[in-house]
């Protein structure tokens, strides 16, 4: 016979079983190295909260407004790692900067 499939029951089940195994495998790495850069990605929030916190009381805004700046940006190239609860907070906490005219970002 031409082309015949000699591939038994047994045989596409055994195959069928390793490929999901790889792909678990694959799953739980990806799972863990995305965990991995999101307990990094809240460490580095966290410290750019404190840093905000001192320096809304320093007196050079052109400082300050850089450091938002700065910080704006950093969030936009990592918060798909945030939490919902976490990208709300870390968006409230420097949108909130603007009740002090001084520290208002420049036009």
């Amino acid at each position: 016979m031409k082309g015949q499939n000699l591939a038994t029951k047994e045989d596409i089940e055994e195959l069928t079983t390793k490929v999901e195994a790889v792909k678990i495998g694959f799953d739980n790495r990806l799972k863990l190295a995305a965990l991995t850069e999101r307990l990094k990605v809240h460490q580095e929030a966290y410290t750019r909260w404190r840093e905000l916190v001192v320096k809304i009381g320093d007196e050079s805004a052109s400082n300050f407004n850089n450091f938002v700046r700065d910080s704006e940006e950093w969030f936009h190239r990592n918060c798909l790692y945030f939490t919902n609860e976490a990208r709300e907070a870390f968006l409230t906490s420097f949108n909130q900067r603007g009740s002090d005219p001084r520290l208002a970002p420049p036009l």
